[in-house]
């Protein structure tokens, strides 16, 4: 069983599941009908666009906002929303500059650091819609280094330890703020200053 906590939204903690954004969807079908996020040490099934595999091993930040909304949403303006979020966050709480790879991914000193998967929901009722935010960061290099098909393509973001759950908590409070205002000319400012430049 998850365990909740109370803070700025309703928040679920596991040790591992499939994929956060799976069980966001689980939580929405259980019934909740607030905003929440979901937190998990790791996934056994994590994905990422197009269906692919999103390495998700112990020590890496794994979860899923899900925002509840009155109109439909733009997937494409709030996977903006949720990388400007991603990145702001990191440099906020540890001064680090993420970098954007359109469209999803999160660049670290070249190398890919994270990514994120917006998908969206309706209510039963059909009147209300979630969006739900996934978002991976590479926090730490896993024991033993990643995967051969990875190297040389993923990186991670810090060779210390990091308050994981003050990092979720602070993402998920700017993605609440910014789904409200997603496609705005300010975040597609901020998405386009941290976008990658070849």
């Amino acid at each position: 069983m998850p365990r909740r906590h109370e803070s700025i939204m309703k928040k679920y903690c596991f040790d591992t599941v499939d994929s956060t954004n799976e069980e966001a969807r689980r939580i929405i079908r259980s019934g909740e009908s607030c905003s929440f996020y979901v937190i998990a040490a790791s996934q056994a099934a994590g994905r990422g666009q197009f269906g692919r595999e999103f390495y998700s091993p112990p020590g890496g930040l794994y979860m899923s906002v899900c925002i509840k909304l009155d109109t439909r949403p733009d997937a494409a303006c709030l996977t903006q929303a949720a990388a400007v979020a991603a990145c702001e966050s990191v440099e906020e709480l540890y001064g680090l500059g993420l970098k954007i790879k359109p469209v999803n991914d999160i660049i670290y000193e070249s190398k890919k650091a994270g990514g994120i998967l917006v998908e969206t929901a309706a209510e039963y009722s059909g009147r209300e819609y979630y969006a739900i935010f996934g978002i991976g960061l590479n926090l730490r290099e896993p024991p033993g280094g990643f995967p051969a098909h990875l190297s040389g393509i993923a990186g991670h973001i810090f060779e210390h330890e990091v308050d994981i759950d003050a990092l979720a908590e602070r993402i998920a409070r700017t993605i609440s703020e910014y789904s409200r205002n997603s496609g705005s000319p300010v975040i597609i400012e901020k998405y386009i200053e941290r976008l990658v430049r070849h």
